[in-house]
């Protein structure tokens, strides 16, 4: 297994290597062009395919104001993997939501890519996610985001991801499970904690890998084996 110090020196030394920042690389952060170059020349890994099976609660970005999003939301969107979004990347998504689901017992909060939620979710009744994720939304319902649900708040939805998923092992790919990885996505930088794995997964169209970090039994957060 390599260490990240190795993955980003064998990046930067490869003949084919993309350029990462002076910036990216004093935070070592792995770029996404250099994040598909050891891909595309690692062997030994397999694809693994999950589904979501379970409907969960989103809150709809209507204007792109931050301001706008509740603040137990915006505070904690992104904070499994240290994800920083933009201003710009909130306009960008007016019109797609913010995923709220767990892993374990934590708010793994995040936005929805725009084209994603429009082509790959179905939206379902709140009583719908009610029945069905018991789980859920118990903890929301007795959480500090609570309250929304006794709002009669529009932008309170059900959803759910229709489409299997394709995805990839870090450790399979040559990142070590006891490392900190950090990699640039197509939004915004994601960190895997150092001791768990973590998966990767493709978007074709921005010619790019996003990072999925795993719960307590090793899946990908919300998703479960599409047998």
């Amino acid at each position: 297994m390599f260490s990240k110090l190795s993955t980003l020196f064998i990046a930067l030394s490869s003949i084919n290597c993309f350029a990462i920042t002076d910036e990216q690389l004093a935070k070592g952060v792995i770029s996404k062009e250099s994040l598909v170059e050891q891909i595309a020349h690692s062997k030994h890994y397999s694809v693994h395919q999950f589904i979501k099976n379970l409907p969960i609660y989103a809150y709809k970005l209507t204007t792109g104001v931050e301001s706008e999003i509740p603040e137990v939301i915006l505070k904690n969107i992104g904070k499994i993997d240290n994800t920083q979004y933009s201003s710009d990347y909130f306009k960008k998504n007016i019109g797609s939501a913010v995923a709220l689901q767990l892993r374990g017992s934590e708010f793994d909060f995040y936005v929805i890519d725009k084209d994603k939620f429009n082509n790959l979710y179905r939206q379902v009744s709140i009583p719908d996610v009610m029945e069905k994720n018991i789980k859920l939304t118990n903890f929301l319902l007795h959480s500090k985001i609570g309250y929304i649900f006794s709002e009669n708040n529009a932008n309170l939805v059900g959803i759910i991801k229709l489409d299997p998923v394709n995805m990839i092992k870090m450790s399979e790919v040559g990142f070590s499970i006891k490392d900190e990885i950090t990699i640039e996505s197509p939004w915004e930088e994601q960190t895997k904690p150092a001791g768990i794995d973590a998966y990767l997964v493709y978007e074709s169209d921005k010619k790019a890998y996003y990072m999925v970090n795993v719960e307590e039994n090793g899946l990908p957060i919300g998703y479960i084996p599409n047998k």
